[in-house]
């Protein structure tokens, strides 16, 4: 590993521990100031959509452009949001309009720094540590979720929202300083002559290539139902077993980076491939989602968090290595854009679903219990129908 790669991972974990702060503070007002928990699914559903349209722009962009300008100007122009959002909460006017347009604008810088961030692994990193390379990268962001919602939620309930949206905007600011530290050469403007949508539909063929189809189809019910549970539901469920204070919010969230790190730590210290299968780890999740269901210690939902992230983070290194390895490093930007777009194209339906059964007086309990019960069917669907086409190529 070298200075661009600890640079590279100091701006992601700078990154990720400001907008999980945010996440939490969107989640706090629309539950505890507001008392609209139906809301957190529309609010996370207008992030999210944007993010879906336009990350394969993004990747598009990722392989265009001087990643060290993309990845710093992202995170200035949150900057400037999150000053916005400090005003209005100083003057006592945050509400949800100034709440929605701050996530949709996240959502559309969140599709051009997430794949360009990604993509400038390979340029960087040793093929052959790439593997362990990911796995850091994915701690940095998840030491950041942990950081970012428990200094949150103490200035939250010891201090007031306005100082809370005030720290979030320093982390970013020395994020942005980290970004310009992150010098990788850039791409050779002959190589890239194609236009936006043959640039994106160049990046479908590598998919199609390297044959990843199938475990984009696991990415995408692993998004629908455990993110809409992790992300939506966490605040409701916290709420009805623990009570209704933040850091019961941002200890859950903790403990689930805690396990993505956990995971880190694993794949450093191990000497195998660490291969996962996908089908067996999505009917994990889904198993720890219906105890979750059920359970109503703080404990034994600690442990279930800490399984889940240690899980997910397997399943995303492994196929975000894959795809680094296997791409061509002029693609790399697509391909990634692409991984991600599959993973979070259902997201904003997950979280409008959910919004919808909270509406019509499901619980928190029966949506999570309603929730893994689908990912389980699902996951077995996907299964087959990769085991259908496994059998008909062997045919052929």
């Amino acid at each position: 590993m070298n200075s661009k790669f600890y640079w590279l991972s100091a701006a992601h974990l700078l990154s990720s521990t400001a907008l999980s702060s945010f996440l939490l503070i969107q989640q706090y007002i629309t539950n505890n100031v507001l008392s609209s928990p139906e809301l957190v699914g529309i609010l996370l559903a207008v992030n999210f959509l944007p993010k879906v349209v336009f990350i394969p722009i993004g990747g598009y962009i990722a392989d265009r452009y001087s990643k060290r300008a993309l990845l710093f100007n992202t995170t200035f122009t949150r900057v400037a949001l999150l000053v916005w959002a400090a005003y209005f909460s100083y003057v006592g006017g945050l509400g949800m309009e100034q709440l929605y347009v701050i996530s949709f604008m996240f959502g559309i810088l969140d599709a051009i720094f997430i794949p360009t961030a990604n993509s400038c692994l390979p340029y960087i990193v040793a093929n052959k540590k790439l593997h362990k390379a990911n796995s850091i990268f994915s701690a940095c962001y998840q030491l950041g979720v942990i950081i970012g919602p428990l200094v949150i939620s103490t200035l939250i309930d010891g201090f007031s929202l306005t100082n809370a949206l005030i720290s979030t905007v320093i982390i970013l600011i020395f994020c942005s300083f980290a970004t310009l530290q992150v010098l990788i050469e850039p791409v050779k403007k002959n190589v890239l002559v194609e236009g936006p949508v043959r640039g994106i539909l160049s990046g479908y063929e590598v998919i199609k290539k390297i044959n990843m189809a199938q475990d984009l189809g696991f990415l995408t019910i692993t998004s629908f139902f455990f993110i809409g549970v992790l992300t939506v539901l966490t605040p409701s469920l916290a709420a009805i077993n623990f009570g209704s204070n933040a850091k019961y919010i941002g200890s859950l969230n903790a403990i689930y980076g805690v396990g993505i790190i956990a995971f880190s730590l694993f794949a450093q210290l191990s000497k195998s491939s660490l291969k996962v299968n996908l089908f067996t780890a999505t009917m994990l999740l889904s198993i720890l989602i219906m105890m979750l269901s059920q359970t109503t210690t703080y404990i034994f939902s600690s442990l279930i968090y800490f399984i889940c992230g240690f899980i997910i983070s397997w399943i995303n290194v492994s196929v975000i290595t894959n795809a680094q390895k296997r791409s061509p490093r002029d693609l790399v930007g697509k391909t990634i854009a692409l991984i991600v777009f599959s993973s979070q194209v259902c997201l904003p339906l997950s979280f409008g679903l959910i919004s919808l059964l909270i509406k019509m007086n499901f619980t928190a309990t029966d949506i999570t219990l309603i929730y893994g019960v689908g990912f389980m069917i699902l996951s077995v669907v996907v299964a087959y129908i990769r085991h259908s086409f496994n059998i008909k190529a062997l045919r052929e």
